[in-house]
């Protein structure tokens, strides 16, 4: 009898065991697995450093370069909100307009193999007009950039000319640009006519750094236009950089029937502010008249000359012409 429950015992344990081996197994099993997955992960998050394949690919893109800075060629590319991609370039001629997304992986491979990842994080300045730069973002938040003045390596150029080719291809579908002064607001036809005769007889370098604005007859117009008030005025223009750190400024006014356009022309000569831009001033000033509008013109000399001579080929009358007394 006790033979027979020592066998009993022992094929309970042999059964015990056999059910831990099983289970041992399985865990075994499970951590094995577990090794696959986490070895293959790094290989898809491998790519953080700035060669040029990052995963999410660039996000924004630009390159500049010149011999002096009145002559810089720039390529520069940027994702807009519908998806598209805004492409600008700026070289023989200049092109400008919105491509398909798939062109951030074209230009993505052109700076792969334009080889300007080398380049990344050098700077050097020197004495010299010639200037490069460098600016490129990836969706990860890595970067490129890279600045020179001076003296331009020749692994940048030799990039730089491969990038160029590059946006000459993704840009021979655009339209050459043709640079015009930005236009904000509603312009009288009128005021539109008066001042589009005075700009065709200009030559604007940068005209689309330049803003023509329909000023709104409101309780501020007096003052943007350079008035002490708006009374006996229709409708009024203005033309001027959009950057105020140019002294120039080109106002004309249309006046309501029975207005003065010597009272107006007054009106403009003493409120004359020669202080408005703060940090830079304006070397002349013009007040004159045409038919029933009046217009007044501040400005430096380059610009101011023609300006002048414009105003007056367009059949103006001068009633003066004065000089900054603070200068």
């Amino acid at each position: 009898m006790k033979k027979l429950i020592a066998l009993l015992l022992a094929v309970l344990m042999i059964a015990s065991l056999a059910a831990c081996g099983g289970s041992n197994t399985e865990t075994t099993a499970d951590t094995t697995t577990e090794p696959e997955t986490t070895t293959t992960e790094p290989e898809t998050t491998e790519p953080e450093t700035t060669e040029g394949n990052v995963i999410e690919g660039i996000s924004y893109f630009s390159l500049s370069m010149g011999e002096d800075y009145d002559h810089i060629k720039s390529l520069s590319a940027y994702y807009n909100e519908d998806g598209t991609v805004a492409v600008e370039y700026n070289g023989d001629i200049r092109k400008m307009g919105n491509l398909e997304a798939s062109v951030m992986a074209t230009i993505d491979e052109a700076l792969k193999n334009a080889g300007l990842a080398a380049l990344n994080g050098q700077e050097d300045y020197k004495e010299g007009n010639a200037n490069a730069s460098m600016y490129i973002t990836y969706g990860d938040g890595t970067m490129l950039t890279a600045g020179f003045s001076g003296e331009i390596p020749e692994a940048f150029s030799t990039a730089f000319a491969a990038m160029d080719t590059c946006f000459q291809t993704i840009t021979a579908e655009l339209p050459e640009y043709v640079p015009q002064p930005m236009v904000m607001g509603e312009i009288a036809e009128s005021d539109k006519t008066a001042l589009d005769g005075i700009l065709a007889g200009m030559t604007l370098e940068m005209p689309d750094s330049f803003m023509i604005s329909g000023v709104a007859k409101d309780e501020y117009f007096a003052a943007a236009m350079g008035l002490s008030s708006d009374a006996g005025i229709a409708s009024g223009v203005s033309f001027a950089p959009m950057m105020l750190t140019s002294a120039y400024s080109l106002n004309i006014v249309t006046l309501e029937e029975g207005t003065s356009v010597d009272t107006v022309a007054a009106d403009f000569n003493t409120s004359l502010d020669w202080l408005k831009w703060v940090c830079v001033q304006p070397s002349n000033a013009l007040i004159a008249t045409k038919g029933n509008q009046v217009l007044c013109l501040m400005g430096g000399e380059d610009l101011y000359t023609q300006t002048v001579s414009a105003i007056e080929a367009a059949g103006w009358t001068t009633v003066q012409s004065l000089t900054n007394p603070n200068m």
